[in-house]
């Protein structure tokens, strides 16, 4: 599957009516502190060479200072592009590699998922293959996402393929090794996961409940997303259709997107957290809490302050926002073209307020 193509389904698709069976509304009663707007943009274009191409797709970093940035390319030695604070800068190594999926715990330990069988790790020093691995009777793994609570507490997630088949896969790394989570065979690429937070406000593990999304291609060229509840023993379908549908982490809590709102999981349901169908908010949250997260506009990256959301910079039509990050003051949001030969990081640094030390 390219990978604009993809990008295009999960993350710009146009939402769609379904029923609200099983979906309960959270009390939205509280007193805020809006998140800040006064952001100074600019973009980086990551310097391709001509008719190379680039799609990216994941992004991550431990500080503003040190941002690392994948994706497929056309030639291997585009695929990982690394941010020092001052410019962006490919490492130009020839692997056999084709990114989906990043995540880290610091500068030293950070994972790397690939569409051919592969983890990577990098040390901090350098990118390093950690193994290859394929579900038994299948052909090739697509490693679309990885995310953990701690280094001993890592999940990878994706799709098996094989000839006439496919099903979703999801991993786990306790520290030595990883191992695929015991599932029944469903035919889904699953895409992101979260975890809910339990009384105490401390994420939950493996053994407890997490919130997956993913999606499956039809023959007829539709796609339907679909949400599952996983207990570390079961998984169980929360929602199946056309609409937009995924899960984000944000401050400790997972945020579930579908028809253009946003919703929690309690007692065994979704339940209704902020209605922002009626604004040109399309999914996903990256933030520092929530009076202060971004997520996909209609029209570019959107901005949620506690109190409205609204479009806080606006993307130029010829390019689609396909992932963000937030790292203390600053943020990234790296966009590319349809033919992904061109790819541009919106980078938004918030000016020291005047009652912070310069």
């Amino acid at each position: 599957m390219h990978g604009s193509k993809i990008l295009y389904i999960l993350f710009i698709a146009l939402v769609l009516s379904s029923c609200d069976k099983g979906i309960n509304s959270v009390n939205n009663a509280e007193t805020v502190t809006p998140g800040r707007r006064d952001y100074i943009w600019t973009i980086d274009t990551l310097q391709l060479a001509d008719y190379h191409t680039f799609g990216a797709n994941r992004i991550w970093g431990s500080g503003p200072t040190d941002i690392w940035l994948v994706g497929s390319a056309s030639v291997s030695w585009d695929c990982i592009w690394h941010f020092d604070g001052t410019m962006w800068k490919k490492d130009s190594m020839q692997r056999n590699i084709s990114p989906w999926a990043l995540f880290g715990f610091g500068k030293d330990n950070i994972w790397m998922g690939n569409a051919n069988n592969s983890l990577w790790r990098f040390d901090g020093i350098q990118w390093s293959q950690f193994g290859t691995y394929l579900f038994p009777g299948y052909t090739s793994n697509m490693i679309m996402n990885i995310f953990g609570t701690e280094p001993n507490n890592v999940f990878a997630l994706g799709i098996a393929v094989k000839n006439g088949g496919a099903r979703g896969i999801i991993m786990h790394y306790d520290g030595s090794q990883w191992s695929y989570l015991s599932l029944p065979d469903i035919n889904v690429m699953f895409t992101d996961i979260a975890f809910i937070s339990n009384s105490t406000g401390s994420i939950l593990t493996s053994s407890n409940i997490s919130i997956v999304s993913g999606h499956t291609d039809q023959s007829d060229g539709s796609t339907i997303c679909r949400l599952y509840v996983y207990d570390g023993k079961t998984i169980n379908e929360l929602y199946a259709g056309n609409d937009f549908a995924t899960v984000s982490q944000m401050n400790g809590e997972a945020y579930i997107t579908l028809k253009r709102k946003l919703y929690k999981y309690a007692d065994g349901k979704l339940a209704l957290w902020k209605d922002l169908s009626n604004t040109t908010f399309l999914g996903t949250v990256w933030g520092r809490n929530e009076h202060d997260f971004f997520s996909f506009a209609a029209d570019g990256i959107g901005h949620f302050n506690g109190t409205n959301f609204e479009t806080i910079f606006s993307v130029p039509s010829n390019l689609q926002v396909v992932t963000g990050t937030v790292l203390g003051d600053e943020v990234f949001f790296p966009c590319i073209t349809q033919d992904e030969r061109l790819c541009v990081v919106v980078h938004g640094k918030l000016p020291k307020a005047e009652t912070e030390p310069k």
